[in-house]
């Protein structure tokens, strides 16, 4: 998650919103990203969704059973989807949807353990690691 967190870091810097995730394969980080969405102007460009596309361009394979995604934010309902394509096996996260929505951000309420709820994939949802430094990027 401290990986992640200084995705969110370089994110502010390049003046987008301070998302920050990684992809942990095969005992190493294997892809750190964070959102672009703003710079490159690009809504799809979550920090997530470059991760992902990292790893997959990586591994040469979009199937990325027996991956880690951390995020330091819950991944929204476009990125637990793509996770549940990529056949992620397990999602961590610092802060909720709900508690970065609650200052006012616009947000989908479709928490990721709704959508994981509701596909053909099981992922192990571990929410909460390292919570409070990472609610400061969305407060």
């Amino acid at each position: 998650m401290r990986l992640a967190i200084s995705e969110a870091q370089v994110s502010r810097q390049e003046g987008n919103k301070g998302y920050g995730a990684i992809l942990w394969f095969g005992g190493k980080v294997l892809a750190a990203a964070h959102d672009t969405a703003g710079t490159e102007k690009d809504p799809s460009l979550h920090a997530e969704v470059n991760a992902i596309r990292q790893a997959c361009r990586i591994l040469g394979d979009a199937n990325l059973c027996g991956a880690v995604l951390v995020s330091t934010c819950e991944p929204c309902p476009m990125c637990s989807s793509l996770a549940v394509w990529a056949n992620i096996t397990t999602l961590v996260y610092g802060a909720s949807i709900k508690e970065t929505a609650a200052p006012g951000r616009e947000r989908i309420l479709v928490d990721s353990a709704e959508i994981i709820a509701q596909s053909p994939v099981q992922i192990e949802v571990v929410p909460g690691v390292l919570r409070e430094d990472c609610l400061k990027f969305y407060m």
